[in-house]
């Protein structure tokens, strides 16, 4: 969500003029690099400086070690002929929702949680990956990137030397810029390298250029925004996640008026939108708020929201559905929250009073052709002043 909304747009077509300008990938090398660059544009060229220097002294000794040390070789191999590579247990809900054709090919996925997470001297790579490393530190030598490249080759030669898989399943690694030298990779080890979609996709230069065995997407709209970010989109699927199917009914007599669903808001941000949940609260209008489950906040929202009528909900301790079926309005900025209300045929809000529209607009954000309510019209609607303006 911007807070410096002129900004926030200027900088969306900044992004659109640079990445058309980029060089054209000719292999998975450059693909990767391009990738990298527009990881650049959104964290900025300061981090990644500092890491650069800090990967000046690391590269060499880590080379040298992974070099020495002979591949790990498993002398009871688990074969599994599908795995899913779960960053941490709150991702374990995606492996329900997989494509069916991955289901129905594959008949079972073995859940991998954790398993990407290798200390140092547990890496190894196999020869196909060390020509791999040769060539990118010759690219681009003592840099982030090599090191990047390097612990991710390490982490993937280690699943498939222990499941010898064929296939691994990933989500949200289209922002992850080894994601195609990753799948160059596992493709020289016959063995496809795939992603499926997790949230609603905008334009975003942190997915540029990325390419993947097979992609699995929710819709035609994620494609063309793929597609202008250069990314090699003859690999995708479209397919319909059961979360966008309609599960859910609204109750009869809802608990909360509103409920908003946080994203990963600044502190700002956070005391904005309180103060327009206040609007409401203070004519009586019982509202609710919904962390993200995987966010960790700059502050205690208690320390935020601090109305009576104003709940925190726990995501751990209610459900999605539960809470989307028990409020008369699901309002958020673009949180993927929106689109399982519209799939349920729900009141889904954008909130356009603390958010721009216009960057909504600029980043090609799929809801806004899918709903009409926005917050302020509720403000209207209920003929409340909001207390931010």
């Amino acid at each position: 969500m911007c807070d410096n909304k002129d900004e926030a747009v200027e900088k969306v077509r900044m992004w659109k003029k640079s990445i058309s300008n980029f060089k054209f990938p000719f292999d998975d090398y450059d693909r990767s690099l391009n990738h990298y660059k527009g990881v650049q544009m959104v964290t900025g060229v300061t981090p990644l400086l500092l890491l650069k220097r800090i990967c000046s002294f690391l590269v060499t000794p880590l080379l040298i070690l992974i070099f020495l040390l002979r591949p790990k070789l498993y002398s009871n191999i688990d074969q599994k002929k599908a795995i899913f590579t779960c960053p941490n247990p709150n991702f374990t809900f995606v492996a329900d929702d997989l494509p069916l054709c991955l289901i129905e090919k594959y008949e079972s996925v073995h859940v991998c949680v954790d398993e990407l997470r290798l200390p140092i001297q547990k890496m190894r790579i196999d020869f196909i990956g060390m020509k791999i490393i040769v060539k990118c530190f010759y690219k681009k030598p003592f840099s982030y990137w090599t090191l990047y490249i390097l612990i991710h080759l390490s982490r993937i030669y280690n699943l498939i030397s222990k499941y010898n898989p064929s296939i691994i399943i990933t989500t949200q690694t289209e922002t992850d810029f080894s994601s195609s030298l990753v799948t160059y990779y596992c493709e020289k080890h016959n063995v496809k390298y795939v992603c499926v979609q997790h949230g609603e996709n905008y334009y975003y230069p942190g997915m540029a250029f990325v390419r993947f065995s097979e992609y699995f997407a929710w819709n035609q709209e994620t494609l063309s925004i793929l597609k202008a970010l250069n990314v090699k989109i003859d690999f995708a699927t479209i397919y319909e996640p059961k979360r966008l199917k309609k599960q859910y009914t609204k109750k009869k007599e809802p608990k909360y008026f509103i409920t908003y669903y946080l994203e990963d808001e600044s502190i700002h941000k956070l005391f904005q939108i309180n103060r327009t949940l206040e609007s409401f609260s203070k004519q009586g209008y019982l509202c609710n708020v919904r962390y993200h489950p995987r966010v960790k906040y700059q502050i205690d929202l208690k320390q935020v929201f601090t109305d009576e009528y104003i709940n925190i909900e726990n995501p751990f301790l209610v459900s999605l559905g539960d809470s989307i079926s028990n409020t008369e309005y699901v309002v958020s900025y673009k949180s993927t929250v929106l689109s399982e209300a519209i799939a349920n045929s729900m009141n889904a809000v954008i909130d356009d009073v603390n958010g721009c529209m216009e960057y909504l607009e600029e980043v090609c954000y799929i809801n806004i052709k899918k709903t009409s309510l926005r917050l302020s019209n509720l403000l209207s609607k209920y003929s409340i002043v909001s207390l931010y303006n």
